[in-house]
């Protein structure tokens, strides 16, 4: 009986990151539309064979490179009352879209969810992870009593949230604007308890 060989995890990680790494130079120079997997394969050097071995579709593609440049969730923050906490968080979105690749890709990921359904149903997953992270530092609040317990969390969250994306998709202006983040959460906070 031969011995059953262990997987070569090390160079399993080594062409998953090098086909992200391509996607996401891809995603940023050409946007979605101009993806395939054959240039995906081209830029990173990793057969269309091997890349389907580890991915179904190029959504799924996307999906991950979308979710790689994101980062980690992360931990909750917890300074001890609400707008602390929503400054930190806040906080850490708006450097990613300033100072990250992700402010980069968020037109093509947007573009990338219109054109194609399946791409479109793993974004609104990954949006919802996110979502529920938020959600969690308000229902901490509303058990600490900082926030009403019939205080809807998504409108909340998209009052801030929703204001910083359409800075950067729409108007042009800083989502880092000196005060911004902070009169947003405070406006929310106020809505929230009135």
């Amino acid at each position: 009986m031969s011995p059953v060989r262990a997987p070569k995890t090390a160079q399993i990680n080594r062409t998953r990151r090098t086909v992200l790494d391509a996607a996401g130079t891809l995603l940023v120079n050409s946007g979605y539309a101009a993806i395939t997997i054959e240039k995906i394969a081209a830029e990173s050097g990793v057969a269309r064979s091997t890349i389907y071995r580890h991915w179904e579709n190029l959504a799924e593609i996307i999906f991950d490179t979308v979710q790689d440049l994101l980062g980690p969730v992360g931990s909750l923050p917890d300074a001890g009352n609400l707008r602390d906490d929503l400054v930190k968080l806040y906080g850490v979105l708006v450097h990613a879209l300033t100072k990250g690749t992700w402010g980069k890709l968020v037109r093509g990921v947007v573009e990338a969810a219109m054109a194609d359904d399946l791409f479109a149903k793993v974004l609104q997953q990954a949006i919802t992870d996110r979502r529920e992270h938020g959600k969690a530092v308000l229902q901490r609040e509303i058990e600490r009593g900082e926030l009403p317990d019939d205080t809807n969390m998504a409108w909340f969250l998209d009052s801030i949230s929703g204001v910083i994306y359409y800075r950067i998709l729409m108007s042009g202006d800083a989502p880092d604007e000196p005060g911004m983040v902070e009169h947003l959460i405070d406006a929310a906070i106020t809505a929230a308890s009135s």
